[in-house]
Formats: structure tokens, sequence, C-alpha cells
């Protein structure tokens, strides 16, 4: 059996209006999505019985997007658009030319509704862990724990042409770019520099279009 309480239970009883005896599909957002029917609904809370599994991607490779923090609207609709696509994780960074430094904590709330939204919208199963900002140090220690790390670059050869096995590191820098040093040191710890078009893409675009390749390889 699977209670729901609180947002999703007024999500099912409320919004959706789904009647007893009908189905409900619900996701632990590890990897998993069951369906169900649902067997009563009260004030307080709706009880549905598991009826079967609709989809396990609990073992897939995970996939892990280093986005550069962005004007935050920017960085909404990489998180929107990166969680519909099945992203693992997202970690937002800073380098020398990131104007923005810093989110607040109810940014990053903000940002966890929205990858929770998402992964309904698209029937998701993956409920992406929103970290808080870390220095682009940091970034370079998520790479070691990667066995690949792809770094958005227009000049970087085709996604397509760089093997994606185990766990996927997709490094996004900001509007203005990596500096020298910073393209030298990603370059010094093996990442590939990868381009998905011939044309100057928004740092949010990049990073969904990357993605989007991954995940359709070996997603």
């Amino acid at each position: 059996m699977v209670v729901l309480e609180g947002d999703e239970y007024r999500h099912l009883a409320r919004v959706l209006r789904v009647p007893v005896g009908e189905n409900a599909y619900v996701t632990n957002g590890r990897g998993v999505i069951v369906r169900c029917r649902v067997e009563e609904v009260d004030k307080r809370c709706a009880r549905l019985r598991v009826t079967g599994v609709e989809a396990d991607r609990s073992r897939k490779p995970v996939t892990t997007l280093a986005l550069a923090c962005l004007k935050r609207d920017a960085f909404e609709r990489a998180v929107e658009q990166c969680t519909e696509l099945g992203i693992s994780a997202i970690v937002p960074f800073t380098t020398q030319k990131t104007h923005l430094k810093e989110y607040s904590t109810g940014f990053i709330e903000r940002l966890e509704r929205i990858a929770l939204s998402a992964i309904k919208q698209s029937f998701q199963s993956t409920l992406p862990e929103i970290r808080t900002v870390i220095p682009f140090d940091g970034v370079l220690e998520h790479m070691r724990q990667s066995s690949a790390v792809l770094v958005g670059d227009e000049h970087g050869k085709p996604v397509e042409s760089v093997p994606v096995d185990g766990s996927r590191l997709i490094v996004i820098g900001p509007e203005g770019g990596f500096t020298t040093s910073e393209h030298e040191q990603l370059a010094a710890a093996g990442a590939e520099f990868v381009s998905v078009s011939r044309f100057r893409l928004r740092a949010e675009t990049a990073a969904a279009a990357i993605t989007a390749v991954v995940m359709a390889r070996n997603g």
C-alpha cells in the first residue's frame, strides 16, 4: 500500500480528482514508478494499492549536471528541462566570471519544487538532488569521482563521439565562459570538451542539449 498525504494527497484528490477504483502512478524519486489503484480517499490522505511496476530505472548510470550560477530564471529553466530529461543531480558552482556567487536557501528550495513538478509532468522516475553552491575547485573534485566528464564548449568535439559509460558529469560554464586558467585545469583533470551545435548557445540551452544527447545514448 502507498499512503499519500500533504501536497501529493491534495494533488490527487483535489486537483486531479482521481476517484476510488481508478489508476494512479507513484514514484519513489529514485528510479521506480509503480502503477496503483486508488482504494480510499478521505479528508486527510489517500490509500493506494500497488498493482505493478511501470518502470524501474534504479540502476541507470548516475548523470550529474554541474552548472555555473546563472540568473535565477535561466537556472530555473535548466533545472526544469534537465529534470525532464532524467538528470540525477544538479550542482551550482561559481567561477571567476559568474556574476552570482551564491543562491539563497529559499531559492534552492524553489529549485527543488520545480524539479518535483518536472518529474510529474514528464513521467520521470528520478528526482534530482539540488545541491548547494560550490566553488570551481569543487567541480574538479567531482570530476575525480566520475567515469566520464563532458564540458560544454562551442569548439569541442561532437558529444556523440565521446564515450559516456559509467557515471557521467556534465559541466556547463557561465555565459562568459571559463577563464584560460580554468579551461587548462579542466583539461588537465581529463575533461572532454564537447559541442552539440555550430552556434553559440546560452548556458541553460547547452545544459539541456548535452543532457538530452547523453541520456538518449545511455540513459
